[in-house]
């Protein structure tokens, strides 16, 4: 009769493979153990791709244009029409934004590794929370506003660029903390707008044009 080994500990599979404990006396073939390496390559490995430079071109120039637009309308006398370039505009990214999020999640399925995951975890919960504090912003007044949605933008933009190992969001994350640090000590009323503009081209704009270069030239 051949003699069994006890095993203490029941298996675990790695990418399809068994992952076999220190008692387990099977040996795994050479060709398995390229595939293991594979997989770990692979969910450890950093892609750039284009369109995840979407969201942050997208928001960017809605900003840009909302704080224009609601600039003018105080200047030309209109102020009470103030929040409607933010009201239209905002409620119209973010519908595109979710349909951009499913059509990801959709066309990438399984094929997202760990740092994409983390990722889009992340800037879904940061829409989430946007939701929120513009609720909030709504209903509770005075509300600073500006000052906490620059900080929230710039924690996630900071922490893309650890997921991501992509300098420009490092940049971008500091660029929304000096904002909201300005936001909060000086009272800029709608000068603040103005403010905006360059937040946004240097926190969003430049940060997505630089990763969809990235992106060309990434193998």
């Amino acid at each position: 009769m051949q003699k069994q080994h006890f095993r203490p500990f029941p298996q675990r599979t790695f990418g399809g493979y068994k992952n076999n404990t220190i008692m387990e006396d099977k040996k795994i073939t050479a060709s398995e153990s390229l595939k293991v390496i594979e997989l770990m390559i692979r969910d450890s490995r950093i892609s750039y791709r284009k369109r995840d430079a979407f969201p942050f071109l997208l928001w960017s120039c809605l900003i840009i244009a909302a704080s224009l637009l609601s600039y003018v309308t105080i200047e030309t006398g209109y102020g009470e029409y103030a929040e409607w370039p933010w009201i239209i505009l905002m409620i119209g990214g973010g519908i595109l934004t979710f349909i951009y999020i499913g059509f990801k999640n959709r066309s990438d399925g399984k094929n997202m590794n760990f740092a994409q995951k983390c990722a889009s975890t992340l800037w879904l919960s940061f829409f989430i929370s946007m939701f929120l504090l513009y609720l909030m912003a709504y209903y509770i007044r005075p509300f600073n506003f500006p000052a906490l949605i620059y900080m929230i933008t710039g924690l996630c933009t900071f922490t893309s660029g650890s997921i991501y190992r992509f300098k420009p969001f490092y940049a971008g994350g500091i660029v929304f903390w000096s904002a909201s640090l300005a936001f909060a000590l000086f009272n800029l009323g709608h000068w603040g707008l103005l403010l905006n503009i360059p937040v946004m081209f240097f926190g969003y704009m430049i940060p997505g044009i630089m990763l969809i270069r990235k992106a060309k030239n990434y193998v």
